[in-house]
């Protein structure tokens, strides 16, 4: 939803109704000939002999089963026309579909433009003017972070903040921008600063602790430009302090002159106020003072704060006492698991989604192939196989054949209360950034899946360009969170009878640098001396087709890039008619 406002609000577009005209741009300008059967993929990287493209015309995308390259109209646009940012193509897009223009756009909102604001800034930030039926007419300030904004009345100065949900930080994507923040009071006031080339937050008042909170690791210098009256002057002199006690560096600034804050100065002296914007920019706060300082001066001021922390999270368990005994629990970070096709990646993931909700985890599975309900049948069928003398089979719930057994099991989840969100999504990484970060600041200890990385739609012709584009946004998204991200990815096909190394990722992109955690799922037979040798490739694929044929797959779980501990492999079993994993020989001892 927060895409799709931005759609509206910066090119004035119905992007529903734009996504509905995909199968006519498909039809007359990719000269598609049928839609009702497979055709040939759009995407240049690879010739497609074999038509493996296929169109949904539910959820209005397209899919390609060879390449893997998956998205909705603007990013079949952008693959046909060579074009990769919404800039470039959503206009465009218009031009051929005029209908989907709004008439009635709500870009420019007149209360923000009497406040001195351009049109360009306004439409950046996605605010809004509209009337809410306790307040009347309201401005609708979004933080950037999902879906999460405030709403600031034009008469008066009420504010609204969404009920029950921590408030993160506004516009937290200049957090890592590695430049000076100015700090300032209201989202006004931010937006001032922005317009005068300064990256600001605003803090909605002097409360800024939510602020330091959400930091992290992380620590920006902070400018501090509060309203100057005495709130203010007293708020910013006990920042400094709160803020060098963390290891930060922050300084008080004056951009305001005469004025009492900077929106105040933008709107009768905006000229002024860009130029101080500038001036202060130009002091390079970063090199003259904190870039190179003692790091004594954090060992005295944060470091056992920091260690205290650590001391006292809680070790994330996979439920699985191989792993768990090498990993020693997960803390926050990315981890990458990768697999050849069958192997069970989905379904020994939808496993330890459960097995972390068991732990108090508020867990996100976002998937690009699973619903919920094929999510929910698989896991109701792990658990009867466990619990029950008869177990039924998740591909008996699929048929919709079902008895009492099948009561008793939901009987059972219900009574585990567990904090579990399954989502089927066509999110881009964009998307999926907003998603986790709106997810991670209403959650406590959230964990987040993503199954998998080569759907997320990209806007590049190449997939590897697209997957690493990817994990860039995903990696980018982690700062500032305490969050655990687990991202399926599927292996390169060279490396099918292969065992499980760095190579296996190569067109998954840049793993190695982004991943904190690399983990593979193959199967254990790769490890036997046939597939140590080259050639032999007839008699390689009957041993891995007979190993996928067993009742029970014997799998190999193999960690081969760790931040934090060292590398291992272990043994899996896998009941696949079951759905369920297990450490090689316990399985018999946990059913029943």
């Amino acid at each position: 939803m927060a895409y799709e406002n931005r759609v509206h609000h910066m090119f004035g577009a119905n992007l529903s109704r734009l996504k509905e005209k995909l199968p006519d741009f498909l039809l007359c300008e990719c000269k598609i000939s049928s839609l009702r059967k497979k055709f040939r993929c759009i995407c240049p990287s690879h010739e497609d002999k074999h038509p493996s493209m296929v169109y949904y015309p539910e959820k209005q995308y397209v899919k390609c089963f060879s390449c893997g390259f998956f998205g909705d109209i603007i990013a079949v646009a952008g693959i046909h026309w060579s074009l990769t940012s919404d800039a470039e193509i959503i206009p465009r897009l218009l031009e051929y579909y005029p209908d989907c223009v709004v008439s009635s756009q709500k870009m420019a909102s007149n209360y923000l433009k009497s406040r001195g604001l351009t049109d360009e800034i306004i439409a950046w930030s996605g605010a809004i003017e509209q009337v809410d039926s306790t307040l009347g007419r309201v401005v609708r300030l979004p933080y950037h972070q999902g879906d999460y904004a405030i709403l600031r009345t034009i008469s008066g100065k009420f504010f609204r903040k969404p009920p029950s949900v921590v408030e993160p930080i506004c516009f937290p994507e200049f957090l890592i921008s590695g430049q000076p923040i100015f700090l300032v009071e209201s989202y006004i006031c931010a937006l001032s600063v922005y317009q005068c080339g300064g990256y600001a937050i605003p803090c909605n008042g002097v409360g800024y602790r939510h602020l330091l909170d959400a930091l992290g690791e992380l620590r920006p210098v902070f400018l501090l430009s509060f309203d100057k009256d005495e709130r203010g002057e007293q708020a910013a002199n006990q920042f400094l302090q709160d803020y060098a006690a963390m290891g930060g560096q922050s300084y008080l600034v004056d951009i305001v002159d005469s004025y009492k804050d900077p929106n105040e100065r933008l709107m009768h002296d905006a000229e002024g106020l860009r130029l101080a914007v500038q001036r202060v920019l130009q002091e390079n706060f970063i090199s003259s003072q904190s870039q190179f300082s003692d790091i004594g001066v954090y060992l005295k001021n944060q470091f056992f704060t920091d260690l205290d922390v650590r001391s006292h999270q809680a070790r994330c368990m996979t439920g699985f006492s191989g792993i768990d005994q090498n990993l020693k629990g997960l803390t926050a970070g990315l981890y990458i698991l990768g697999g050849i096709p069958s192997v069970g990646k989905t379904t020994f993931l939808g496993q330890m989604a459960v097995n972390f909700a068991q732990q108090q985890y508020s867990v996100l599975f976002l998937s690009y192939e699973q619903s919920p309900f094929e999510f929910m049948c698989k896991t109701l069928a792990r658990q009867s196989y466990l619990k029950q003398k008869n177990p039924f089979l998740s591909s008996e719930l699929m048929r919709g054949m079902y008895d009492a057994r099948v009561y008793e099991m939901a009987d059972w989840y219900q009574d585990q209360a567990l904090d579990l969100c399954v989502l089927k999504v066509c999110d881009t990484a964009e998307q999926l950034s907003e998603r986790i970060r709106q997810f991670a600041c209403e959650k406590e200890r959230p964990i987040v899946i993503i199954d998998y990385l080569q759907f997320i739609p990209g806007s590049g012709s190449d997939p590897r360009w697209n997957n690493d584009k990817a994990l860039q946004i995903l990696s980018q998204t982690m700062f500032g969170l305490d969050l655990i991200l687990i991202v399926v990815s599927s292996f390169n096909r060279s490396s099918y009878l292969l065992p499980v190394t760095f190579e296996s990722f190569k067109e998954s992109g840049n793993v190695e640098y982004y991943a904190d955690g690399l983990w593979g799922l193959s199967y254990s037979v790769l490890s036997s001396p046939v597939f140590q040798k080259e050639g032999q490739i007839a008699e390689k694929q009957m041993l891995l087709a007979r190993s996928r044929e067993q009742k029970v797959r014997k799998l190999n779980f193999s960690c081969v890039k760790s931040r934090h501990g060292g590398l291992f492999s272990c043994s899996l079993d896998y009941y696949a008619a079951h759905d369920y994993f297990a450490d090689t020989m316990v399985a018999a001892q946990k059913r029943l």
